[in-house]
């Protein structure tokens, strides 16, 4: 299955109560618990479905990419609003939360152009911030558009050059 199948789910509606954000050192793509409020409240069937696909499965790396796009998204979306990121941005170029964020809500609208331009520039800024949460995105993003896509390929390039 295609992430593009299971992501016809997404984005999940919007829900009553006010999650809390996360602490920094728990945000980085694949590292929400599942006993966490966050997967909680984008616990959907096909979510669970899509964790329980056996790592063997040829459908194991589009679920795996499916749902490190929601924990992207969904902490993108705690953090703020677009428009208060962007502003943030502006009045800060060094505000990595608020970027960070903003290449969350990218990908989750599929802009994947601008979400691994705005991963890329936490790359270059501060590697090692958040444990390297901005490269672990940019992975993700690798996994959902695919392994020879020139975007993919671009952006590869690119990373190799901060880190080699």
């Amino acid at each position: 299955m295609h992430v593009s199948r299971l992501a016809s789910w997404w984005p999940p509606r919007p829900t009553s109560r006010r999650l809390s954000p996360l602490s920094p050192t728990h945000l980085a793509p694949s590292s929400v618990s599942p006993a966490s409020p966050l997967r909680a409240a984008t616990s959907k069937p096909w979510l669970r479905h899509a964790e329980a696909i056996k790592p063997s499965s040829d459908d194991a790396v589009a679920a795996r990419s499916l749902v490190d796009v929601v924990d992207l998204a969904s902490e993108a979306a705690n953090v703020g609003q677009p428009p208060a990121l962007e502003a943030r941005v502006q009045a800060e170029s060094k505000d990595l939360e608020a970027r960070f964020a903003l290449a969350g809500l990218a990908l989750a609208a599929g802009r994947h152009r601008e979400a691994l331009e705005g991963y890329q520039i936490i790359v270059e800024t501060d590697r090692g911030w958040r444990d390297e949460a901005a490269r672990k995105a940019m992975l993700v993003v690798f996994g959902v558009i695919g392994a020879r896509h020139p975007i993919g390929d671009e952006f590869r390039d690119r990373l190799r050059r901060v880190y080699y």
